[in-house]
């Protein structure tokens, strides 16, 4: 139960982590963004205020170009019809200019290009306007008198006009680009300040996903440092692997079983490790030798990282058992031939061969002559060497794709896949030869023969009880017949 509370503890820290690194990466996104926004909207203000700062400039400049213009004109007859051109040219550009201040439009730029302009709201920028508007109105009749027909009457009311207001259109246009100039940098600074703290807070913030990575990276090294030493420290052998299914540590069992060291393990791969022999899985160790193994794969997530452990457990002897085992149900003990019920099956799959490459298959069925009187005088130890010794004469005629079984007592079977009617009775001929020689066990010279009787597929059968009868039946057929010779 305190296992499964500690595991439950770790998980919900590690979510706790992911959590807080997730909603630190989200703010620091965030605030990252609304820098961006604050830089791009304060550069959008700035070249707005420096066109409202250059205008509001450019009319005190006016004010004062239509004065000497003016002027100019009076001391200077030859300048009249220029002088004329200059005023109709300010004249308009500073009412269109005080009219877009306060309405918003368009201005002309000092390049002369048409530039939107938004209306300034400001209180003290209004009532500047307005002052201006109303000594333009007592202006702006005698200047367009002038224009409208000049002659000295006109110019020196027009001159007289603007000496009396002059300074104060001058003192209206300097108050207004003061304040333009003090509401630019009221709002620069104040976005700037805003601007500054979302940095702060970026950069702090920032400071905090490095310190909780920092954070999540120790732990999670403690983590596989301390998951490590466990495996290393296992009474079984065990490999782990990364997620790239690389080796990155095999403990001292696995080191001891395969015979390499720890960094020899690091640069060999899994599968020079392991060989499918069969069905059968091995582990090759370094001086070659193969190894009946069972290998248990499992996955475990430490910090979202994925580790493969293969756990290696030696089963040669259980295969070396099963091996004995299926060897002693399958053969004599006596002889080490094929016993009964492992040359039935072999004869079924012999004949699945056979008919599938259209082949023929010879089966003989052996009986030893004159093998009861050897066990009664000489004893049944005696009857056993003889036994085995007929059985090695027998392999010694067959091909190693021939199979000699102990069907019972002294009777065999052998099975010919692949041969012909002549070829089989050659064999049938060596057989006998061979059983017919004479045996010496013990002192005693023995001497038997056999009877031998023969089926061939799919002359005689097409199935093996059927090969087997006819086989059996001619083997007694041909012993009947040697009665009385």
């Amino acid at each position: 139960m305190e296992t499964v509370a500690a595991t439950n503890s770790a998980a919900s820290r590690r979510q706790r982590i992911k959590l807080t690194l997730t909603v630190a990466i989200c703010a620091f996104l965030v605030l990252d963004c609304t820098i961006l926004g604050l830089n791009f909207y304060i550069t959008r203000l700035v070249e707005q205020d420096a066109l409202a700062i250059n205008i509001s400039g450019r009319q005190r400049m006016l004010s004062q170009r239509m004065a000497k213009s003016l002027l100019h004109i009076a001391v200077d007859q030859s300048y009249s019809e220029q002088g004329s051109l200059e005023l109709n040219a300010v004249y308009p550009l500073f009412i269109a200019t005080l009219s877009a201040i306060k309405e918003g439009g368009e201005v002309t730029d000092g390049e002369g290009n048409l530039k939107p302009f938004s209306a300034i709201h400001d209180a003290k920028v209004r009532q500047y306007i307005i002052e201006t508007e109303a000594v333009m109105k007592l202006v702006s009749p005698v200047i367009e008198n002038y224009l409208n027909r000049p002659n000295p009457d006109s110019l020196s009311e027009a001159i007289d006009k603007l000496n009396q207001h002059n300074l104060t259109l001058l003192s209206l246009m300097n108050k207004l680009t003061y304040r333009i100039e003090q509401l630019s940098q009221e709002k620069t600074s104040s976005l700037r300040w805003i601007q500054s703290l979302a940095f702060a807070l970026a950069l702090l913030n920032f400071l905090l996903i490095v310190r909780l990575f920092h954070q999540r990276s120790i732990r999670a090294e403690f983590q596989v440092k301390n998951f490590l030493n466990l495996v290393d420290g296992a009474a079984t052998s065990l490999i782990v692997l990364n997620h790239k299914r690389r080796i990155i540590l095999a403990n001292k069992m696995s080191r001891d079983f395969f015979g390499y060291s720890e960094r020899r393990f690091r640069s060999i791969s899994e599968s020079e490790l392991f060989s499918k022999t069969g069905a059968d899985l091995c582990a090759v160790t370094r001086s070659g030798e193969m190894i009946s193994v069972e290998v248990k794969e499992r996955q475990y997530d430490l910090d979202d990282r994925v580790y493969t452990i293969l756990t290696i457990n030696d089963i040669s002897h259980f295969t070396k058992a099963q091996s004995i085992l299926a060897h002693q149900a399958n053969h004599d003990p006596l002889t080490g031939l094929v016993n009964r019920r492992a040359v039935h099956d072999r004869l079924e799959l012999e004949l699945l061969r056979a008919k599938r490459f259209s082949t023929m298959l010879g089966v003989l069925f052996i009986d030893l002559d004159r093998f009861k009187p050897v066990n009664d005088s000489l004893g049944h130890a005696v009857g056993d060497e003889v036994l085995g010794l007929c059985a090695q004469r027998l392999k010694g005629v067959v091909r190693s794709s021939d199979t000699v079984a102990r069907y019972g007592g002294d009777e065999f079977v052998v099975l010919l896949p692949d041969i012909d009617k002549d070829s089989m009775a050659l064999v049938v001929k060596q057989m006998v030869e061979a059983i017919s020689e004479s045996y010496h066990v013990g002192g005693d010279q023995i001497d038997l023969g056999c009877s031998i009787g023969q089926a061939l597929y799919p002359e005689d059968g097409n199935n093996a009880i059927s090969l087997l009868e006819v086989s059996d039946k001619r083997m007694y057929e041909y012993k009947r017949s040697l009665v009385g010779k």
